[in-house]
């Protein structure tokens, strides 16, 4: 290498001399909520959806034991 790519080189900060980031300044912190199915009150895991899933699950199960017959 020459010398001026050996001095742009030395200039460069390494990544352990950098110093740590609080975690109030971090990226992921600041940004707002964007999943909507963490709030209790998105009404995805109703007790109909379940008794629905229980039924299809149930029917599937029945199919197979039952031979298709």
């Amino acid at each position: 290498m020459g010398y001026f790519k050996n001095k742009l080189i030395e200039q460069q900060v390494e990544l352990g001399d950098r110093e740590p980031k609080p975690a109030t300044d971090h990226v992921a912190l600041q940004q707002p909520e964007l999943n909507p199915y963490n709030d209790r009150d998105a009404g995805w895991a109703s007790p109909v959806g379940f008794l629905l899933i229980g039924l299809s699950i149930g029917f599937s199960a029945g199919l197979i034991v039952g031979g298709f017959s």
